[in-house]
């Protein structure tokens, strides 16, 4: 098996098995960093948000913890990001009655496996299909690890108002379009 950096892209790997419409040929492999992701949809249950990232805060208590974005979803800072190898990790509250930051993956309890994730780049559409979900402790912080394969991992509390748990979905990529050049 190659060392991660000298694997090809998510994208590349498409393209390679043929999963690029032929609108999408020619293609080459670019080397480059890929484009954070900017928007995300989710079809089944009608999210569309901007991305923003996030990254570890010093709460009021001296403790580190992860920031989550008001009204929008954060992509966590050292994390994948579409296109390559490894774990695009993003979350979203579920509610938030005392702060006012917004409920953006209020619906994500609904989604099912197979459920499409739709992330948007400065590069193009990547398109992903929903392969896991799991409930977890807060304390459960491997679901952040970097993944051997392309993957994006989706984190909210769970459940509503409650908050002791943590709702994980996973997702692979399916589809890559890229942005008219």
């Amino acid at each position: 098996e190659l060392p991660r950096e000298q694997r090809p892209s998510a994208r590349a790997e498409l393209a390679l098995a043929g999963d690029l419409t032929s609108a999408d040929a020619p293609y080459t492999i670019d080397p480059r960093t890929f484009p954070a992701p900017d928007h995300i949809t989710i079809p089944s249950i009608s999210v569309e948000s901007s991305i923003v990232p996030v990254g570890i805060v010093v709460n009021k208590q001296g403790e580190l913890e992860w920031e989550t974005p008001k009204h929008a979803v954060g992509h966590h800072a050292g994390t994948a990001t579409p296109g390559q190898y490894g774990n695009v990790v993003l979350s979203g509250h579920i509610s938030s009655p005392i702060r006012r930051e917004g409920n953006v993956f209020n619906r994500l309890p609904q989604v099912k496996l197979g459920d499409e994730v739709v992330l948007t780049t400065a590069e193009g559409v990547y398109t992903y299909q929903v392969v896991s979900r799991r409930v977890v402790e807060p304390t459960e912080v491997s679901v952040l690890d970097p993944t051997e394969t392309p993957t994006i991992t989706l984190l909210t509390c769970y459940p509503d108002l409650i908050y002791t748990h943590r709702l994980v979905l996973q997702a692979e990529p399916v589809s890559f379009t890229p942005n008219p050049s």
